[in-house]
């Protein structure tokens, strides 16, 4: 077997209490700033004009784009709720931690 078998095979049966405590809080942590991220980000004018224009192409789909509820393809939410994210993210500077919220952005569409 390979590296990445093992790994999706682990992660394919991991379980939520299997996780350690410290990995939920950190996980939320960055979830929970993604959302503020989001927020703020949402009101940029540059991240209106891109929602308008994804929105202009005429997609639909299942995926939402964060706090203003439009449903596109999943590619298209995650692009803008990536935006959103990024908009507003000072982490990528941070020390100690911080983490990268594009990464997290299709999770949230």
């Amino acid at each position: 077997m390979s590296v990445t078998h093992d790994l999706a095979k682990w992660l394919a049966e991991l379980c939520y209490d299997d996780l350690p405590e410290p990995v939920v809080d950190f996980t939320k942590r960055f979830l929970l700033d993604d959302v503020g991220c989001m927020l703020g980000g949402a009101l940029q004018l540059g991240n209106k004009a891109l929602l308008r224009a994804v929105l202009s192409r005429g997609e639909r789909g299942a995926s939402t784009v964060a706090v203003y509820g439009d449903k596109t393809s999943p590619p298209n939410a995650a692009l803008v709720n990536g935006a959103f994210i990024c908009g507003w993210d000072y982490d990528s500077g941070a020390t100690g931690g911080g983490h990268m919220g594009s990464q997290t952005a299709a999770v949230h569409a």
